[in-house]
């Protein structure tokens, strides 16, 4: 099975041994007396046709021999044809598990340009440099939270992208707070409200109770009334759906 025409060709071998194996199940199963249903002719081809998918399954998909080696690949595709129940039942779990590291990496690719757009923010920056920045930033963490619902069940990723938007948000109120601009600040408000309202869509309510805190900062900080106002303004919308307190704080 060298090379990748006789891995190919190979392919013939391993569903005749996944066949074999359920075959040999189908014969098993009669000796226990537990037929697989009561058509003995539909327990053997449910058999044969399982075996040849455990038995591929095995081979290719969890690719457990080296199938330069002919006997051992021909036995292992019988092996788990026998046992191809088991093996069958597994396959969801494994397809789950693949697009579930599929999902995680994305998330955090996403949550990595969030954080390196975040550091780029400097206060003190010329104002036509930050307002590209700005959006930037935003839209950057905006993105990180739209993938926290599809990460919840990797505990380590779903923590990994919050922080990413939280530093984010921190990063846009001190440019908010800091800036000598009033149009930069009002841009960097108005992309706080835009990572509010995508936390709260996701129902992310440590980013939503961070963007919270930070507006409230932008508000309490500025002697500018429109500024002021505008936050206080999202503020309000993001508290009026009662998010509840989370164990986040900004970055200082």
């Amino acid at each position: 099975m060298n090379g990748s025409k006789r891995n190919w060709d190979g392919i013939g071998w391993v569903i005749f041994a996944g066949a074999a194996g359920g075959s040999l199940s189908w014969l098993y199963s009669l000796v226990l007396k537990q037929p697989l249903c009561d058509s003995v002719f539909l327990s053997l081809i449910s058999s044969i046709l399982f075996g040849v998918l455990a038995g591929g399954t095995g081979v290719y998909v969890f690719k457990l021999v080296d199938q330069s080696v002919f006997a051992r690949t021909f036995f292992i595709a019988v092996l788990f044809g026998f046992v191809w129940k088991p093996v069958i039942e597994a396959i969801p779990d494994y397809v789950r598990k693949t697009a579930q590291t599929l999902l995680d990496s994305k998330a955090e690719a996403i949550a990595e340009k969030a954080t390196a757009s975040s550091e780029k923010l400097s206060p003190e920056g010329d104002p036509a440099n930050l307002k590209p920045q700005i959006k930037t930033t935003g839209d950057e963490a905006v993105k990180a939270v739209a993938t926290l619902p599809s990460v919840k069940s990797s505990t380590s990723t779903h923590q990994a992208v919050t922080d990413s938007a939280v530093t984010a948000v921190g990063a846009l109120r001190d440019v908010a707070i800091r800036s000598e601009d009033a149009s930069v600040k009002k841009e960097a408000t108005e992309a706080l409200s835009k990572v509010g309202n995508a936390a709260l869509s996701t129902q992310s309510y440590g980013v939503a109770n961070a963007v919270s805190k930070s507006l409230e900062e932008v508000a309490d900080k500025n002697a500018d009334p429109t500024i002021k106002g505008q936050a206080q303004d999202i503020k309000k919308k993001i508290d009026a759906l009662n998010a509840p307190p989370a164990a986040t704080s900004v970055h200082p």
